[in-house]
């Protein structure tokens, strides 16, 4: 790898750090709501109904976000780490063989440097993929909940 691609994924770690970095606002700033609007305990029905659509849509759009940027910093991941193992082959005195520069590799400073931002994006992805869960288990408890209403309903005689 020449410099100039080396530069470059410098450059792409920066831009994807700063869109991790604005997913660890918006957990910090909606979380805590997100956690609440999970609640249907003493509310209607209906704005519960009305309120999942706007909810889900909102989490569900983040965790794909971050899937993404998961997905692009393993590529930065392998890319560096690939390029430690291609130095210490090609560029040192001793002749390593492809175990012994594997094992090196996890001491180089680009691979260590792109690791740390996965290791940083997967705790967004991670805490993501709660809140979504949450979500997708509040739609279902409100399906079963609206099911049952309909059927005591169907049951009444007039």
């Amino acid at each position: 790898m020449n410099k100039d691609e080396i530069n470059e994924l410098i450059e792409r770690i920066d831009n994807l750090k700063q869109q991790v970095e604005r997913l660890e606002r918006w957990i910090s700033d909606n979380k805590e709501n997100v956690e609440q609007e999970i609640s249907i305990t003493n509310r209607k029905l209906k704005s519960v109904l009305i309120n999942q659509l706007d909810l889900q849509s909102n989490v569900e759009e983040k965790y794909i976000e971050a899937h993404y940027l998961l997905k692009e910093f393993e590529d930065v991941c392998n890319a560096f780490y690939s390029n430690a193992i291609e130095r210490m082959i090609h560029n040192h005195n001793k002749d390593y063989t492809i175990g012994e520069a594997k094992a090196c590799v996890h001491g180089d400073g680009s691979y260590i440097l792109a690791k740390r931002y996965y290791n940083r994006t997967f705790k967004v992805h991670s805490q993501l993929k709660y809140l979504t869960e949450l979500v997708t288990t509040r739609k279902y408890v409100l399906n079963n909940l609206t099911n049952a209403i309909i059927n005591s309903v169907e049951d009444h005689i007039l």
